[in-house]
């Protein structure tokens, strides 16, 4: 009896050691278990994630010319910043180049319009020439870029020459801050907006560029 408790005595270190170590074995294989199906978890949300991109890629890759130039009449007939200026020189410079008297310019921005998601802007002027210049200055406005709609138009033959006094709106947009997400589809033109763009793309002119704008004449004051 003697000799078993002696016995049971030397091997209790030994089974305590080899409990252990199976303990540790365990612990260290959940360990190396949840370690590799965490890794397989991110390798697949990675893998979707590429599969999504690279569709959006193929998708972008399919744009041809004629919807790159859709998104450049887009630009310009509703820039990203204020049109406030480009719409005074282009006023400017159609009234100069059809022989036209312009005088008191008189521009401001509207703050609420910017609720509806599009800024906008009033310019006030006056022009004087002969009636067929004025219908041409009318028209080659409202078909030029940025997009200027007319509020109101009042016409005076009473001197010896016409004058037009008019309220005009320019308009812009900014573009978007962020992008859409990557597993986010590519969000396409509705139909009315493809209708909307049908419709301006024939009569778009090119804006006036900086060289050929005229040089300011009558009173100007676009912070009023």
């Amino acid at each position: 009896m003697k000799n078993l408790d002696k016995d049971l005595k030397l091997l209790a270190g030994p089974i305590l050691v080899l409990i252990i170590l199976v303990v540790l074995f365990l612990i260290s294989g959940k360990i190396i278990f949840d370690n590799m199906n965490r890794l397989n978890n991110n390798l697949n949300s990675e893998n979707n994630s590429l599969k999504t991109l690279q569709q959006k890629l193929n998708s972008l890759s399919s744009v041809n010319e004629t919807t790159t130039h859709e998104s450049q009449i887009a630009l310009l007939a509703l820039p990203s910043s204020n049109s406030i200026f480009p719409a005074i020189s282009l006023i400017q410079s159609q009234a100069n180049n059809l022989n036209l008297l312009i005088v008191n310019i008189q521009a401001t921005n509207l703050p609420d319009s910017a609720k509806q998601g599009v800024n906008s802007s009033q310019i006030d002027f006056e022009v004087s020439g002969d009636y067929s210049s004025i219908v041409s200055f009318i028209n080659n406005i409202k078909n030029s870029t940025p997009l200027i709609h007319f509020g109101e138009i009042k016409i005076d033959n009473s001197q010896s020459v016409y004058s037009l006094t008019a309220t005009v709106f320019s308009f812009w947009a900014p573009l978007p801050a962020t992008l859409p997400q990557i597993d986010k589809p590519i969000e396409m033109l509705t139909s009315d907006e493809q209708k909307t763009l049908a419709a301006i793309t024939p009569n778009i002119v090119s804006p006036i560029t900086s060289s050929s704008s005229a040089s300011p004449t009558g009173k100007i004051n676009p912070f009023q």
